[in-house]
């Protein structure tokens, strides 16, 4: 049985996407910034979070756009990618800091202090947190997708990130920083870093809505996931429901 909301031509078409790899590739840049920029802690008058808390928001919408433009199985694939390269990042460090430094340059403690929780970074905030909160967040910004007939991006973004960052938060922050933090600072940290989350995501989406029809407009088509499965651990590509936009 085909589907399609009112808006869509139920015509099967090839595609070459336009703005495909350079979003992808934004995602996964935004990723690797956040590896970097997790153990920096940032200070508010009595509140104390750590600086990735202003790049998951983004990290997040633009997972967002790439499940609402270009479907689940796309977005997942992408999501698998971003993680892999997340972890060769993280083991180039591991062996540059192993390298001999020369006696004149006297930065390798501090190098080693920045770098040396990447790996860390990416076996607790990647592997566990981070995947088990996209996965549910892109599961439901393509489950959503179908019940609205692809209305509401900016609300199923807002509700989906609501869920995928909460598990993400709390998982994240006792996997990061137990052991390098006292406890008490870390459970202080969790809520005001899921408020900041939510707050920047309240803001960003709606650029970010815009920037989504943009882009969906350029490209032309339409993904419905009907028929997708949606286990986490299927990283093929395989036949998509994809329709032509009326013009």
């Amino acid at each position: 049985m085909k589907h399609a909301s009112p808006q869509l031509a139920l015509q099967k078409i090839e595609y070459q996407y336009k703005f495909l790899a350079p979003l992808a590739m934004l995602y996964i840049m935004v990723a690797l910034a956040d590896i970097l920029s997790v153990y920096r802690l940032v200070q508010f008058g009595s509140i104390v979070v750590s600086a990735g808390v202003f790049l998951m928001p983004v990290y997040y919408l633009i997972e967002d756009m790439l499940t609402e433009i270009y479907g689940y199985k796309r977005s997942r694939q992408i999501l698998w990618t971003g993680l892999a390269w997340g972890f060769l990042f993280a083991l180039i460090f591991k062996m540059v800091n192993s390298f001999p430094a020369p006696s004149f340059w006297h930065n390798q403690e501090d190098y080693v202090v920045v770098t040396t929780h990447l790996l860390r970074t990416m076996i607790g905030g990647g592997c566990i947190a981070v995947v088990i909160g996209a996965f549910i967040n892109t599961y439901a910004i393509a489950k959503w997708k179908i019940l609205c007939a692809g209305k509401y991006f900016w609300l199923r973004s807002l509700g989906s990130s609501a869920i995928g960052q909460a598990i993400q938060v709390a998982l994240g922050c006792l996997l990061l920083y137990v052991g390098v933090y006292p406890i008490e600072t870390i459970i202080k940290m969790i809520l005001p870093i899921y408020l900041i989350q939510i707050i920047l995501s309240t803001i960003i989406v709606i650029p970010g809505t815009f920037i989504t029809y943009w882009i969906k407009s350029r490209e032309g088509m339409e993904v419905y996931d009907y028929n997708t499965n949606f286990s986490p651990f299927k990283i093929s590509v395989e036949q998509e429901e994809v329709f032509k936009v009326k013009q």
